[in-house]
């Protein structure tokens, strides 16, 4: 979520070996034992898999990586008291489930992006292309 800290972020990355983490709204979490419990509406989402019985969508907002995190080390900014929304970047370059690979290529060429991140026509977070998964 925008509230969580970029020590908070870096633990993420580090720990599931992203190098990009999406910002969004509709959750809170803490980091209990590997994995990132969300306590909104008591929706629990285990590393790698969503399960719920209610309607708990999370909407993106912006996208954290590893190279915003080195840029808060060399500006000497407090890790655990800064949070993800003063670094992100955001507006966010998305795509659809049903826009082709050549279509995210292509936004990715144009804007010269390194990942896209996947919405549903709702907005909510589907899932993140990057260059990697393309090739």
């Amino acid at each position: 979520p925008r509230t969580a800290s970029i020590l908070e972020v870096a633990q993420i990355l580090t720990r599931e070996c992203l190098n990009c983490v999406v910002i969004v709204d509709g959750a809170e979490f803490s980091i209990l034992n590997a994995q990132l419990v969300y306590s909104r509406q008591n929706l629990k989402l285990s590393v790698g898999t969503a399960t719920s019985t209610q309607q708990n969508l999370l909407y993106p907002v912006g996208i954290v990586t590893e190279d915003h995190i080195v840029r808060c080390c060399d500006l000497g900014l407090d890790l655990a008291r800064t949070q993800a929304t003063a670094v992100m970047s955001s507006p966010l370059l998305t795509v659809r489930p049903t826009d082709s690979m050549w279509t995210a290529h292509k936004i990715m060429q144009q804007y010269q992006a390194q990942r896209l991140v996947v919405v549903a026509d709702t907005g909510e977070l589907v899932g993140i292309v990057t260059q990697r998964g393309i090739f």
